[in-house]
């Protein structure tokens, strides 16, 4: 079954679904309630044939309960007449705690000793015995779920020595119902004001803006009329200043569409501007469909939120670590630079980078995949590229974006480009001492029996390793030639295989990523592409026995720097490098 309750339901609203799904199953049933009895009074089943109904069908009492309809000398009125609903039975309250006064006003005791409280629901009973809702007949108003008392607001805003007089309406807009209160009185702060009457009423009881006004406005009779109340204008408190970045103007477009307003700062307050726990889930699901990454953002992060950019920020960081990114430069017009890292290396390394960029451009580098959840996925080139793809796409400015691949990050670089062809416009791409791969070949023929030598030696080591999962796996995607190079160092490599375990920092865990490396990115395929490069090469790495990749197979070389006095690890902070990139990318900026 599916329960509807807390507002007056309109059958109309659900003839697409009974019109498609049935009413049998699940059962509707509409529960018409109230706080005095926690908290339903009547059920009603609803079916097709209500569909025809202007009005709230909520049917019978359930049966702890009685309820009779009045009129206005507490006599009974006919079927199909409007009067107040009154409730009696045991699962009424006794009354308000501490609240003699307010428990006399709602709560009338019978001639039979019963008590009977008074709703201020108007009602009437149809000509099956049931009953229908027609709408509230004081002032009594109904926000966010809450039955509040706006008198006892206006009491609250008058017991405060700067304010002479109090109302408070309830205000229908875009974003719903929301209380506004309209004072008189001498030097009053709405900010200090509402801070005041939130220490002596629960939240959804604070009205979400308050006017000031010099007198309220009278009618005839001497009654506050309020027709002549002037509209609200649900504004922040707080001193304007404009969103910066795409997000925050994004974030900042959708709040003002979700509370109606006409603007919002990067430093106003979600609720400060009228918004609720209801309106909020409206905002999350707009910001889901709307904002790149915010789909990490929860309601949670909206009630945490002091501000906009707060919220922005918080978007941020879960987006970032979700991609398994950090962002060095969060500042800069430049188009964003992206730093994908080498195998084992702390993205911290690209930080004297970002530093020589700073003010320039937004600077993100990515963790490796060894220092994350998805360690065990291995040097998976294109899964891991594809994630860094989605990063890049949702935060790249204006669509424009820079990459720069270091040691084995030049590998990703270049599938990230593969992958965003289409997506966003690669203004540049830098590749830093990027080696070839070093295929798993054995250096000899092993005898018959060498080989069994080496199979039982590789079984009984695996035997003992807290990781002979992770190695069975691995040793089951290898060639036979493969196989028989870890045969061959089972035998030769002069030291035995280590076995200490999974952990981070394990010289066991350390062999089995390079040797995933070297296996998968022996599999992965370097199709030619047209976008162009430059490449940075250190002096020491061309005398080392490893080859440097000929980057000009694969793409276009634009230039092919060699960095002095560098070497493979000290390239990537390297002043001279640093300079270089910084120049590219200027150059970059300027308008063909």
């Amino acid at each position: 079954a599916v329960i509807f309750g807390g507002e007056a339901l309109d059958p109309q609203r659900l003839r697409p679904w009974i019109e498609r799904y049935g009413d049998d199953s699940p059962q509707l049933i509409n529960m018409y309630g109230i706080t005095e009895t926690t908290v339903h009074v009547t059920y009603r089943r609803i079916t097709q044939a209500d569909l025809g109904q202007q009005r709230s069908p909520v049917g019978v009492a359930i049966p702890d309960l009685g309820m009779r309809v009045l009129d206005g000398q507490l006599e009974p009125v006919p079927v199909g007449v409007a009067g107040e609903l009154y409730v009696s039975g045991e699962g009424l309250a006794r009354g308000y705690l501490k609240r003699a006064g307010l428990t006399a006003e709602r709560f009338i005791a019978t001639e039979k000793g019963q008590r009977l409280y008074r709703t201020g629901d108007l009602v009437r009973w149809n000509n099956e015995g049931q009953l229908e809702y027609l709408g509230r007949i004081d002032h009594q108003v109904k926000v966010r779920g809450f039955r509040i008392e706006l008198g006892e607001i206006e009491a609250g805003l008058q017991a405060q020595s700067e304010v002479r007089e109090a109302v408070v309406v309830a205000n229908e807009g875009p974003a719903g119902t929301r209380l506004v209160g309209y004072v008189s009185g001498n030097g009053i702060d709405t900010a200090v004001l509402k801070q005041k009457l939130g220490e002596a009423l629960p939240d959804y009881m604070v009205p979400s803006v308050l006017v000031v006004l010099e007198a309220l406005p009278l009618n005839a009779n001497g009654k506050v009329d309020r027709k002549a109340l002037p509209a609200p204008e649900f504004t922040s408190d707080r001193a304007y200043e404009a969103p910066e970045g795409e997000v925050e103007q994004t974030l900042a477009s959708i709040w003002a569409e979700v509370l109606g307003v006409t603007r919002v700062g990067r430093n106003d307050n979600f609720f400060e501007l009228g918004g609720d726990s209801i309106i909020s889930l409206k905002l999350i699901a707009r910001i889901r469909d709307g904002v790149p990454g915010g789909s990490w953002l929860s309601l949670i992060d909206v009630m945490q939120s002091g501000s906009l950019k707060d919220l922005a920020a918080r978007r941020r960081q879960k987006f970032e670590q979700e991609h398994n990114a950090v962002c060095f430069n969060a500042t800069g017009s430049g188009t964003p630079l992206y730093c994908l890292p080498g195998l084992m290396v702390n993205s911290r390394e690209f930080l004297p980078l970002a530093q020589a960029l700073q003010d320039d451009r937004p600077v993100y580098g990515f963790a490796c995949h060894v220092f994350t959840r998805n360690r065990w996925r291995g040097f998976d080139v294109q899964a891991i590229a594809a994630e860094y793809a989605d990063f890049i796409e949702a935060t790249a400015l204006h669509g424009r974006c820079a990459l720069l691949g270091w040691s084995s990050g030049g590998d990703l670089a270049f599938e990230v480009v593969r992958q965003l062809q289409g997506r966003v416009e690669i203004e540049f791409v830098g590749m830093v001492d990027v080696f070839e791969n070093t295929a798993l070949q054995a250096t000899r023929t092993l005898t018959d029996a060498q080989c069994r030598q080496a199979e039982e030696a590789l079984a009984a080591w695996l035997s003992r390793s807290q990781m002979a999962d992770r190695w069975h796996e691995l040793l089951a995607r290898m060639s036979g030639a493969e196989r028989a190079y870890v045969l061959e160092e089972m035998l030769f490599a002069g030291r035995e295989f280590p076995l200490d375990g999974p952990g981070e920092e394990s010289l066991e865990c350390e062999m089995w990523i390079r040797i995933d490396k070297r296996l998968r990115a022996q599999q992965y395929a370097y199709d030619r592409i047209d976008v162009p490069m430059h490449v940075f090469l250190a002096d020491a790495s061309l005398k080392e026995r490893g080859v440097l990749r000929n980057w000009s197979d694969s793409a276009p070389v634009l230039s092919t720097e060699i960095v002095p006095d560098a070497d493979h690890l000290s390239i990537i902070r390297h002043p001279r490098m640093l300079a270089s990139l910084r120049q590219h990318l200027a150059q970059m900026e300027v308008p063909a």
